[in-house]
């Protein structure tokens, strides 16, 4: 039994550094894409400040907005207050000093 859990160590080792590995990916990611979008001439700064963009940008905050006050913030309050904030007694150690 201790050879079964001394060889998952190396799995889960390798687990936590791939995570770190996707964010450093995506940021590469999106770097390179952005270099490459500039190469072929497209100038994002000009895209949006374009009225268009604009529009669609605050209308999809409205959106989340409106999502947010009438429907999620009632379940994450409810959460927050009932389940969270109740089980952090048992969480936090006595001792510890906040």
């Amino acid at each position: 039994m201790n050879k079964i859990n001394q060889s998952r160590l190396p799995r889960q080792i390798s687990k936590k550094s791939a995570g770190n590995r996707g964010l450093i990916k995506t940021i590469l990611v999106i770097v390179v894409a952005l270099i490459v979008l500039g190469y072929f001439g497209f100038n994002l700064r000009d895209t949006m400040s374009s009225p268009t963009v604009q529009d669609n940008l605050s209308y999809a905050g409205q959106v989340a907005t409106n999502l947010w006050n009438n429907y999620l913030k009632s379940i994450a309050e409810y959460i927050w207050n009932n389940v969270i904030v109740k089980a952090l007694p048992y969480v936090i150690p006595k001792e510890a000093k906040l």
